[in-house]
């Protein structure tokens, strides 16, 4: 009974999926109505040679800006702490 059920939900949430261009006009109409944004982040480099696995945390804060996004990506832990600056198309560190 359990995988009938199961089996019926992953029918009916296939049956309605959404097209690309219907994503793509969500993704578009919620665009114009970006604001800001912000969110702590993890980045996670690792090194298969030496299996040294490098973690830093940090925060991200981004806003809609005339010449695109500006915001701060602001990694101030771990060994080599740094902050990204963002502004439209430039990037400095």
């Amino acid at each position: 009974m359990r995988r009938l059920l199961l089996l019926t939900l992953a029918v009916a949430t296939a049956a309605h999926a959404d097209s690309l261009d219907d994503v793509l006009t969500r993704v578009d109409t919620s665009a114009k109505a970006f604001k800001s944004y912000s969110a702590d982040v993890r980045m996670v480099d690792y090194t298969k040679n030496i299996d040294l696995t490098d973690t830093k945390n940090g925060s991200m804060r981004l806003r809609k800006a005339r010449n695109g996004v500006s915001g701060i990506v602001d990694f101030s832990s771990g060994p080599d702490p740094f902050i990204l600056h963002l502004d439209g198309p430039m990037s400095e560190r």
